[in-house]
């Protein structure tokens, strides 16, 4: 039987090599001694006087050479052993340097129980230099190296060479379940890479923190799991692959925090989870990686690990080549890279906006420094918050007085709007006349309540549309009525019985559509025309209307009508705030469009075809 000699060397993994693997490789080292002694290389006596050897002790000096892939590793350790060498009749006991050095190389599958331990190779050293080199993985293993706490190693915190690494680490998650988005631009979907192909548990319906300072927590080992639940703090039991993701991050943040959030948790699983099994059996602590807001700015493991999610999880919701493909498209289409191009980009991302322009500024394609901003353009997503807060911006897009064209507020006249197909722009004489026709913006800061409950989020400054010189009298009284009656008319709560059914009034929209052409525009099955027809579909749910109206490009007074004729009204809620501003701010937009809207806002896409 051997001993252990000495302490553990540094780090989480040598740790747990020393308590929980030496045993194995002790006994892997023994069967090589006894069964084929000359592998060993002694040199105190003759290889042919040499019949076998005896482990009487070992020692782990340190671990050189770590690969991991979720939760198997490969590793390399050097370790020094005394043995009994036995001969012809003679015993002796020799304990020299150059023969009981050996470097061991194994393969460590890690469970939540324990692990399974395969050696590999072990190789002794001759004259302080290895007779083989470590074995290294097989090349079909899809590994990264890793640091002493088995943490992905992306040597040179700010430099060239971390850089790379962080981004063909991203390269590497996306290859294997998403391959597609590597050069494609398209948004990633992390919630169907969590959940179809990694086989993650997603939960988003419990709080994980009274003051929103954990965002969310992934689950390595079956464990019970602090969680708020309607103000009261109560234990969740969750099984080993759980997601939990905070419900006020989506409705206080957006979308793009969400995604971002998602992308971190599910990096957490895919490459911390050696770390935090490692970490569970060595320091006893739950196998739990709560994911805080702010971090301490220590360079623990528990903080680098952190770091490390965060800054894979952008790339991998903005691969590299991605972005700059989609970038030159959108460039294109402004002629500058301002906010106009990082609102696109953060849209077709589905990330929030900050997000897209820390990621477009990394890759070099926005100057660090802030852009003047025109403050009578706007980009989308800002567009949305001063909509659904503004009244008066309400009245000029509502009333159909002004339009959202080219990233402007601009006045409703041929003079100044141009056509071109179904697509709208301005013309030449507008966008030598910004001042004379469109809406400038202004920033306010408020002071108050911290979180406004219809936009859901933190709000410290916001932008504010002055629309003081946007109507003569003469305008006013013409689209006045309008709006007054569009406003009287989503107050209402106890509708009228309206004059024509849902089917009555949308049929001669739809009459001369086919089945595949219907379903193609509005998202939503090509069988509900029929019944449409028929007059067989008088009770569509809101989310349906809304769907058929964007698909068919109707306008707000349109909408608002056949969701009546169904027995709804829009809500002062965000859902559909952001639906109103669709149809008003989206007129051309195809529906695809309008939904990579929704989805930057928050709010599920519409159809059926996204919806089950």
């Amino acid at each position: 039987m051997y001993e252990k000699q000495g302490t553990p060397p540094c780090g989480a993994f040598n740790a747990y090599i020393w308590n929980s693997c030496m045993d194995e490789i002790a006994d892997a080292i023994t069967d090589i001694a006894l069964l084929r002694v000359s592998e060993l290389r002694f040199s105190a006596i003759p290889q042919e006087k040499l019949a076998c050897a005896e482990l009487r002790s070992l020692c782990l000096e340190r671990t050189v050479h770590i690969e991991i892939d979720e939760n198997t590793v490969y590793f390399s350790s050097a370790f020094f052993g005394e043995f009994i060498l036995h001969t012809g009749g003679a015993t002796g006991i020799f304990a020299t340097e150059d023969a009981a050095r050996l470097w061991v190389s194994c393969k460590l599958i890690l469970t939540p129980g324990g692990h399974s331990l395969e050696v590999l190779q072990v190789s002794p050293t001759v004259q302080k230099e290895m007779v083989e080199r470590p074995l290294l993985p097989s090349p079909t293993f899809q590994g990264v190296s890793a640091n002493q706490y088995l943490l992905p190693d992306f040597s040179g915190i700010n430099d060239a060479a971390h850089q790379e690494a962080l981004e063909q680490e991203a390269v590497r998650f996306l290859m294997q379940y998403f391959r597609e988005a590597v050069e494609c631009p398209q948004s990633v979907s992390v919630h169907k890479i969590a959940e179809d192909k990694m086989g993650l548990t997603l939960i988003t319906d419990k709080s994980l923190s009274d003051d929103l300072s954990v965002f969310g927590e992934t689950i390595f080992a079956e464990s019970d799991v602090d969680v708020i639940a309607e103000d009261e703090s109560e234990k969740l039991h969750c099984a080993a692959g759980t997601v939990l993701l905070d419900p006020d991050v989506f409705m206080t943040r957006n979308m793009g925090n969400y995604n971002f959030t998602l992308a971190h948790e599910v990096y957490h699983w895919y490459a911390h989870r050696a770390y935090m099994l490692v970490r569970m059996q060595t320091q006893h602590i739950p196998a739990v990686q709560r994911c805080y807001v702010n971090g301490s700015g220590r360079h623990s493991p528990e903080e680098l690990a952190e770091i490390q999610a965060n800054a894979v999880a952008a790339r991998i919701l903005m691969p590299r080549k991605a972005v700059q493909i989609k970038y030159g498209e959108v460039l294109q289409k402004y002629g500058t890279a301002d906010e106009m191009v990082v609102a696109d980009l953060a849209i077709f991302f589905a990330v929030s906006k900050q997000t897209m322009r820390i990621r477009l500024k990394e890759l070099g394609l926005m100057d660090n420094a802030a852009p003047q901003q025109d403050m009578r353009r706007i980009d989308r997503l800002s567009l949305f918050d001063v909509f659904s807060t503004d009244r008066n911006l309400q009245r000029l897009l509502v009333s159909g007085a002004y339009r959202y064209v080219d990233g402007y507020i601009v006045k409703n006249e041929p003079k100044y709007i141009e056509k071109d197909g179904t697509a709208t722009r301005l013309t030449q004489y507008a966008a030598a006349h910004l001042e004379e026709c469109t809406i400038e913006f202004k920033t306010v800061r408020r002071k108050g309540k911290v979180e406004d409950s219809l936009m859901q989020r933190y709000q410290y400054s916001e932008l504010e549309a002055d629309c003081e010189q946007a109507f003569t009298e003469e305008e006013l009284k013409q689209h006045r009525a309008g709006f007054e009656q569009f406003v009287k008319e989503e107050c209402v709560d106890d509708l009228a019985p309206p004059e024509k059914t849902f089917c009555e009034l949308l049929a001669p929209y739809v009459k001369n559509m086919t089945g595949t052409d219907f379903e193609a525009d509005t998202g939503v099955r090509r069988v509900k025309l029929r019944k449409i027809l028929d007059g067989k579909f008088n009770n569509p749910e809101v989310r349906t209307v809304v769907a058929i109206c964007a698909g068919l490009n109707l306008d707000i007074m349109e909408t608002t009508e056949l969701l009546q004729s169904a027995g709804h009204i829009l809500l002062n809620t965000r859902e559909h705030w952001a639906y109103k501003y669709i149809i008003v701010c989206g007129e051309g937009m195809l529906l695809d469009e309008r939904n990579s809207i929704l989805i930057a806002l928050g709010v599920p896409p519409l159809g059926s075809r996204t919806i089950a």
